[in-house]
């Protein structure tokens, strides 16, 4: 028995912050070590002039600006006529949070057209879920790869 997990002030940011729409939270690995990150999209009413623009922000490498073009090619797909009009009307800006940390790989995927689809139809996604999986062109999801994990005893 480990104790009382400590306290995660991130997770109770989170779980306050979840009643807008567009939020998600991504697993990711780095090193030996898990993180949950949050996927935020909003509408961006800053450039009027332009429409169906969608912009991104936090330190995204080349990979994961190709999972942002895959993510919104298969939200379309989960939109009726009126829905899609609306994501050619509004620009979208997606961020993701602690910018000052590159972020890389494909396995935010799922994550991101969740939380476009989330957004585009206005239900929020429960604060205590997180995903990961990369997003192929055809809407499949792929297990994250080079995640090991160790036996546990009850498989000896």
């Amino acid at each position: 028995y480990l104790g009382n997990p400590p306290y995660d002030e991130e997770y109770e940011k989170r779980i306050l912050l979840r009643e807008s729409s567009g939020i998600c939270n991504v697993l990711t690995v780095g090193g030996y070590v898990g993180h949950v990150l949050t996927v935020e999209c909003c509408y961006d009413n800053s450039q009027l002039e332009k429409k169906g623009q969608f912009t991104s922000s936090g330190n995204l490498k080349q990979v994961i600006q190709e999972s942002l073009v895959i993510a919104k090619i298969i939200a379309a797909r989960y939109l009726n006529a009126e829905q899609k009009k609306l994501m050619s009307e509004k620009n979208i800006h997606i961020h993701f949070m602690q910018g000052a940390i590159p972020k890389d790989g494909p396995s935010a995927g799922i994550s991101i057209c969740s939380a476009y689809l989330s957004l585009l139809l206005d239900h929020p996604i429960p604060a205590d879920i997180s995903m990961t999986g990369e997003l192929s062109i055809t809407g499949e999801v792929y297990k994250i790869c080079l995640l090991y994990t160790s036996p546990s005893p009850r498989d000896s």
